[in-house]
């Protein structure tokens, strides 16, 4: 039987163009991304289907206006929308709606946050180098210092779960200090919330599109299978990572190019390990 229902709250994220360049002055203005939108109405079907609560639909498309991207939607979104849920992907908007679900959310409830857009690395030339990685916004960088931080003012054992369709996207939350080899679930006492961040690529590596489809997006979904699928956050990245190599196959020199990024961080070991055993965007353990 189902256990108790959680609360859920949800913040959907799409940059499909932005004006900022990357520290190495690489302007991401080049690589508008077409299927951006797409992918956050797509995880936003998702989370509305599990009973999240939208605190926030930002997408900036990648071409026109944001009456553009409203216009494409069906009557019901379009509904939806009008309520003024739908904003452009700024930062600043980003972190009024995680300040709000903040305000919302206590002890194992739920946030989901879900990103799409360019990732963003950078080297700080300490002793030891150290590398931030982040979420590139409409008109701004966040890096993953800024993003530990704002989440870190959630409740204790709070249960927050990151999907990121961007580059560089491994450690998130954890201001560069948990390199690609280290363990899928760390505990960290200085972390109040529970947190599961999935990403497309390790912070090493760039997220791929192939035919205006994002290669984790799609594979991911196809893993969900509409709700059906059964078992806990590690093993959907498991199987997640099985059909990316089945579906997108190797590089040229036989290497994986792409590999999604699972791990889980939080105060405490027992209460990550039963959100870890949880099906993703559930809001009840199944027993």
């Amino acid at each position: 039987m189902p256990g108790q229902l959680r609360r859920g709250y949800s913040i959907h994220v799409g940059v499909g163009h932005t004006t900022c360049r990357d520290p190495g002055g690489y302007a991401y203005s080049l690589g508008a991304l077409r299927s951006v939108p797409q992918v956050a109405r797509d995880m936003a079907d998702i989370a509305k289907r599990t009973g999240y609560q939208s605190l926030g639909l930002l997408i900036t498309p990648p071409l026109g206006t944001i009456e553009d991207a409203i216009a494409a939607q069906s009557e019901s979104a379009q509904a939806d929308y009008g309520s003024g849920r739908l904003r452009r992907a700024t930062k600043e908007n980003f972190f009024a709606a995680v300040d709000v679900a903040i305000r919302q959310i206590g002890q194992d409830d739920q946030l989901l946050i879900t990103f799409a857009g360019h990732g963003a690395q950078q080297v700080h030339l300490t002793d030891p180098p150290k590398t931030e990685t982040g979420w590139v916004f409409e008109d701004d960088h966040c890096w993953d210092s800024e993003i530990e931080t704002k989440l870190n003012t959630a409740a204790r054992n709070a249960r927050i779960l990151i999907i990121s369709e961007s580059c560089h996207s491994g450690s998130l939350t954890a201001a560069g200090d948990v390199p690609d080899n280290t363990s899928r679930l760390v505990v960290e006492e200085r972390f109040n919330p529970s947190i599961i961040q999935i990403g497309a690529a390790y912070d090493s590596e760039l997220a791929h599109i192939v035919n205006d489809e994002f290669v984790f997006t799609t594979c991911l979904k196809s893993v969900w299978a509409s709700g059906s699928f059964q078992g806990g956050h590690a093993a959907f990245a498991d199987k997640i990572r099985l059909q990316m190599r089945d579906r997108f196959g190797a590089s040229g020199d036989g290497k994986h190019w792409q590999e999604p990024r699972y791990l889980a961080t939080g105060p405490a070991e027992d209460t990550l390990r039963a959100f870890e055993q949880s099906t993703p965007f559930l809001l009840y353990d199944r027993f």
